[in-house]
């Protein structure tokens, strides 16, 4: 099955440095160089910042309008892509797990 796909050129938009690095560290020719215990740190990071932007691209909301109590839901674009990115980096992680004959528990 082939991994999932990244757009790097939009992590670099969307990101910050230390995010960016974990998710280079996803890339199928950075993949074969971790160790058992790189890759689950890398797991455990990247789903921790999945779940983050998951949680916060449910959660934005702002008024409809300035004067208004009335609330309505933001398009949270930015933090679902962040999130989508953050997903793919944990299955492109788990994947590689799993070559190296490591059971992981899969994600939700």
């Amino acid at each position: 099955m082939p991994l999932p796909k990244i757009d790097f050129s939009a992590a670099q938009r969307l990101c910050t440095e230390s995010e960016l690095r974990l998710l280079q560290a996803s890339a199928e020719e950075r993949l074969s160089r971790l160790t058992l215990g790189e890759l689950r740190r890398h797991i455990t990071e990247a789903r921790r910042l999945r779940d983050r932007w998951q949680e916060e691209s449910t959660r934005q909301r702002r008024p409809i309008d300035p004067g208004s109590h009335r609330i309505d839901r933001v398009s949270p674009v930015r933090s679902r892509q962040k999130a989508d990115l953050f997903a793919a980096a944990v299955s492109r992680f788990e994947a590689q797990l799993g070559k190296l004959g490591d059971p992981v528990a899969r994600s939700e």
